[in-house]
């Protein structure tokens, strides 16, 4: 049976903090990060909505997302099957899952997995009720996870977050770090000192897979350009982000509005931007 899945290439968020809204912010402060996150159909107003804030901030740009290739995936995987391992711990949780039309479904799992390295070896384990009942070892990972596919299947679960753990370790697909792409247009770049640093342009996963026959032909894969034009300042930017100018690559699709407010200006640059939103932007203190 043929079967398509899209994924999007899991990045690891450099930062934390995003969560706190306007009014769960109010730590007393100066001034204060303003990050307003524009969804696809709202996209057009990014423009309008910046200027409308450049008159009240001390700070205004544009944003894209950018994924910093720091690590591959292949060394990730190895590491965590050397630590406790991959797998649901727990049997029946409830999660959701896009299924190959895009649709988002809720199942619950009827079984709990291990893939783990021990003495050497991979080891995949399936339990029932705390029982164990499918033990099975092998020194390739790939035959791993294509066995602990074929027994999902069996068990009626595809376990799509293992094959796509399959598809990273296959093609080493890179391990990337969220970053705002910024349109300094003077090389500034926070984050990771690597070299040669590199970025993802498409993050996008595509595949035909088939389990029956163990076989994964790959329709698109992730696309990463090396930087160069860029001068590392520091590890971070206002003490939290990964930030690369937006100038030093070729395209990046406006996400949204940046700003840095004092806070007499506060309300002001919330209400506008809550115009445009239809909700709060996110509001961060600056220490």
């Amino acid at each position: 049976m043929k079967l398509y899945i899209l994924f999007i290439i899991i990045v690891a968020v450099a930062s934390i903090g995003l969560a706190f809204t306007y009014f769960a912010s109010q730590a007393k402060a100066d001034r204060y990060l303003v990050i307003a996150h524009f969804p696809p159909h709202l996209a057009g107003s990014i423009d309008k909505a910046l200027e409308e804030v450049k008159k009240e901030a001390q700070w205004a740009s544009w944003f894209g997302d950018a994924g910093l290739a720091v690590k591959k995936q292949r060394d990730e995987i190895n590491k965590a099957l050397e630590e406790w391992g991959i797998g649901r711990d727990e049997e029946d949780p409830l999660s959701v899952v896009v299924n190959e039309r895009g649709e988002r479904q809720k199942i619950t799992h009827q079984f709990a997995y291990r893939i783990y390295r021990k003495d050497g070896k991979i080891v995949v384990e399936i339990r029932q009720r705390g029982k164990v009942i499918f033990n099975y070892t092998t020194d390739n990972v790939e035959d791993a996870f294509w066995t602990l596919l074929e027994k999902g299947r069996e068990l009626n679960d595809t376990l799509p977050e293992i094959l796509y753990r399959l598809i990273e370790y296959k093609y080493d697909l890179p391990l990337t770090y969220s970053a705002f792409a910024i349109p300094f247009c003077n090389g500034t770049y926070y984050g990771p000192d690597v070299k040669p640093l590199r970025a993802v342009i498409d993050g996008s996963v595509e595949v035909r897979y088939f389990v029956e026959n163990r076989t994964i032909i790959p329709l698109h894969l992730p696309e990463t350009i090396i930087i160069t034009n860029v001068t590392r300042v520091g590890e971070v930017w206002l003490s939290k982000y990964y930030v690369v100018d937006a100038c030093a690559l070729p395209k990046v699709n406006k996400r949204g509005v940046i700003a840095i407010v004092h806070r007499d200006k506060l309300n002001s640059v919330v209400k506008i931007l809550e115009k445009y939103l239809g909700e709060e932007p996110v509001v961060l203190p600056i220490s």
